[in-house]
């Protein structure tokens, strides 16, 4: 089926090389999906934005116990994984920003044209809680900035949804 916001997402991608709205704060529509999917006293912890194929974009929310997966298009999705389950994070950095892949162990999560920053912040706080393996191909450390700009974007969704 033809969806016209992930054609014209896809085009951006092509024309831009890169997903243009990886590093964006939350929108008020992922906001609200956001809130619809978290359960009462749950705060953001790590956040990333990237696309889901035949899905398009998609926000992925680290709590303390769960990781939300949320698309807030006309589709309006979620899921949830529990983040004890997860096993093995894997980051690699292709064409269009990074995929992350979350495996535990029964099925695969991921989602590609992440931005790096995000992407590591949120695999390295996943690992923590979950004691899972990190493996990164062609994705460099981060700078204390970077990380400080990641922290502080997901400090900011954390806001936004406590309103």
């Amino acid at each position: 089926m033809f969806n016209a916001a992930n054609h014209n997402l896809l085009v951006e991608f092509l024309i831009e090389g890169r997903n243009p709205y990886s590093a964006d704060s939350l929108t008020e529509g992922e906001a609200n999906a956001l809130r619809k999917a978290m359960q009462a006293g749950e705060t953001v912890q790590a956040l990333l934005r990237g696309v889901t194929p035949r899905s398009g974009q998609t926000v992925w929310a680290l709590t303390a116990n769960r990781v939300l997966m949320v698309q807030a298009g006309w589709r309006g999705q979620s899921r949830a994984l529990d983040v004890s389950s997860v096993r093995k994070v894997d980051l690699v950095r292709g064409k269009y920003g990074v995929t992350i892949g979350l495996d535990n162990g029964s099925e695969r999560c991921s989602v590609f044209g992440a931005d790096r920053a995000l992407a590591m912040v949120f695999a390295q706080a996943v690992c923590h809680r979950s004691g899972a393996s990190l493996s990164t191909h062609k994705v460099n450390a981060l700078t204390a900035e970077e990380t400080h700009q990641a922290e502080s974007l997901a400090r900011g969704a954390a806001t936004m949804l406590a309103a």
